[in-house]
């Protein structure tokens, strides 16, 4: 999706991407199970492909992995100081060093969750393959019996023992609770259960600026509307504890003579949240849409004669 891919139904996931204009391409991938190892598949149209050269396919192809390339290696950027995968199955019984701990599985797991596909099938408690003929558990039991559980995943070894990162919602705050080496299945569910207990119990959000008629006020001269609209840049949530009262004040700086044209994403502004006197986060105030200039311009003139 990062790489403006579009999904549709074949594989265990799979995404038609726009390499070039002129040239889509499908890919898919298929997890690995008893039968068959994992595979990766690239697929581009057969009218399209009459009419280039391979040389330009080789190139295609080439460009799709160097982009795929960037992407994981975004993973580097997550700061997993603790973890090495010698594998992409997790099964441990002939690696040398395949390790973790429970603070980078929790980094991995707030990633995954930001993808809606990923909690769509974690969270299923049941279903069938085969026309019906076997029925298929989720090992995750919180999934049935605890209150917003929305996944995530299970595993276990004889080097690992029972390990899980649950996940769970509620009140708009989705909190991530991993067990590991735990020496059953069901102590693992109950500590995982626990410490989503204790998370609930202990802390809330609460959003830090809630003054959205600052928003609706950003002016902007030399356009047809003497109204900007305007969003903030990031998420101003803050976690906080539930016994604890903390001062919130927020410093909202506007650009002054904001004229147009302005671009779409734009910059025109900052907000500063501070908490308890000392600074929390700092948010850009951006443009939601291209404002074009009013009145007869030189760009204009140059389109005309041309």
């Amino acid at each position: 999706e990062n790489l403006g891919g579009i999904k549709y139904g074949k594989g265990d996931v799979a995404y038609e991407i726009p390499l070039f204009e002129f040239l889509n391409c499908r890919i898919q991938f298929w997890n690995s199970d008893e039968d068959f190892d994992a595979q990766m598949q690239i697929f581009m149209d057969k009218n399209i492909l009459d009419f280039i050269r391979y040389e330009t396919v080789w190139y295609a192809v080439g460009h799709l992995m160097r982009r795929l390339t960037e992407e994981f290696k975004k993973a580097e950027q997550l700061g997993l100081e603790n973890t090495v995968f010698e594998n992409t199955t997790g099964l441990d019984d002939t690696t040398v060093n395949h390790h973790s701990c429970a603070k980078d599985v929790a980094v991995i797991s707030r990633e995954l969750i930001k993808y809606d596909l990923i909690l769509k099938y974690s969270s299923i408690w049941q279903d069938s393959i085969r026309d019906g003929n076997m029925v298929l558990t989720n090992t995750n039991r919180l999934v049935r019996f605890y209150q917003g559980a929305t996944g995530l995943k299970t595993g276990s070894t004889s080097k690992a023992g029972f390990c899980i990162s649950a996940t769970a919602k509620r009140n708009n705050m989705h909190l991530i609770s991993v067990i590991m080496a735990s020496p059953t299945s069901k102590e693992r569910q109950s500590d995982a259960s626990k410490l989503l207990d204790y998370g609930f119990s202990k802390y809330e959000l609460i959003d830090t600026f809630t003054d959205d008629s600052v928003l609706n006020s950003v002016k902007i001269q030399k356009a047809k509307n003497s109204t900007l609209n305007v969003k903030i840049s990031g998420d101003t949530l803050y976690l906080k504890d539930k016994n604890t009262n903390p001062e919130i004040k927020t410093n909202i700086n506007i650009k002054k003579d904001i004229c147009a044209p302005i671009k779409k994403g734009e910059k025109v502004g900052d907000i500063q949240i501070i908490i308890d006197e000392k600074p929390h986060k700092k948010f850009d105030i951006l443009a939601t849409e291209d404002v074009k200039r009013e009145g007869f311009t030189y760009e204009d003139c140059f389109v005309r004669r041309s």
